[in-house]
């Protein structure tokens, strides 16, 4: 690094005059492109010390956000923040954009670090200088992330679903609202709102789990949450796999203990719905807790059937084999 030493000792020999600032970008520059971390942190200390030592202005705007950019590229978040935070203080209100890509950095930032509320105070400063799709639907997600209450979500979920009435991603923005009404032990409009949720939106956020997890206390709630999955699964080709594991398994097997419905469920898993995912546990259940042997016979033949035709699956058609080598070492299972 040779080049990258020897325009930090203009820098270091004129600082703030136009020759030294343009060898420390170049050195900036020159630890950028070395890689490494290490090089990495000396690009950064050099830009933060560029920050401090400059005046007000376009310079100082642009190595100030070049330090934040560097530290945070290197996973050095809080870093990243003191620089932006010296940054602010440089009187940089007027440039909009700046601020916006500021503000917007160092949201993430504090994401990063789980300071989930000074992660949603930053992305509400960057949505009132120019909003989007990806930040509102960000301000949902980390406000949910720091446990928000359910009047402090409602109306910026109210505003998304209204502002994108076509996006997919807004049945998720209100499983988050139902989280929050759970959360705040309203249970009969969370567990209502999920029911509608799991419809739409199931896996990504395991909305499902979490309805029947919160309805196991009691069984008229467990009789909906059953209703709800069966009515999910109807409307939710996309997450049918995700939705049948958590009827057959978190519901009827571990739940209700009923195995006889438990069985059903999976065999529709595995032979209308299966993936490279939720299938493996439908299978080893199947084979290794059949009533007894024909219908142990049965299944085999239900799951070769649906491997050739789910050939674009490559894990799945693994599965069956992949059981009849552990039932080799099992001296119940394997007689079968």
């Amino acid at each position: 690094l040779p080049a990258a030493e020897a325009y930090r000792a203009v820098w270091n020999r004129q600082p703030n005059t136009p020759v030294g600032r343009r060898y420390g970008a170049l050195a900036v520059d020159a630890f950028y492109r070395a890689g490494g971390t290490h090089n990495a942190t000396k690009g950064a200390e050099l830009a933060e010390e560029m920050l401090d030592k400059s005046p007000p202005g376009d310079f100082a705007k642009w190595i100030g956000y070049r330090a934040c950019y560097e530290w945070k590229r290197i996973g050095q978040y809080a870093r990243s923040n003191v620089a932006g935070n010296k940054l602010l203080k440089k009187g940089i209100a007027a440039d909009k954009e700046l601020l916006w890509e500021l503000h917007s950095m160092m949201a993430e930032n504090h994401y990063r670090q789980k300071q989930y509320a000074n992660a949603v105070d930053a992305t509400r400063k960057a949505r009132r200088l120019r909003d989007t799709n990806y930040l509102h639907r960000l301000l949902i997600e980390r406000m949910h992330a720091a446990q928000a209450a359910p009047g402090q979500l409602e109306p910026v979920v109210a505003e998304y679903r209204g502002k994108y009435p076509t996006y997919e991603d807004r049945h998720r923005m209100q499983g988050y609202l139902a989280l929050a009404y759970l959360r705040a032990d309203d249970k009969p409009r969370g567990l209502a709102l999920l029911s509608e949720v799991i419809k739409h939106d199931a896996e990504p956020v395991r909305f499902a789990d979490t309805l029947v997890r919160e309805s196991r206390d009691e069984a008229e709630s467990l009789s909906a949450a059953e209703g709800a999955l069966r009515a999910a699964i109807k409307a939710n080709r996309r997450d049918a796999c995700y939705l049948r594991y958590v009827l057959g398994f978190r519901l009827y097997r571990d739940a209700m203990k009923d195995d006889a419905k438990a069985r059903a469920v999976l065999r529709e898993l595995v032979t209308q719905s299966p993936s490279d995912t939720y299938s493996r546990e439908a299978v080893d259940w199947l084979l290794s807790n059949p009533e007894n042997d024909d219908q142990f016979r049965a299944d085999v033949t239900r799951i070769i059937a649906a491997r050739k035709e789910n050939l674009h699956l490559p894990r799945y058609l693994n599965y069956l084999g992949d059981w009849q080598k552990k039932a080799r070492s099992n001296a119940e299972l394997r007689p079968r």
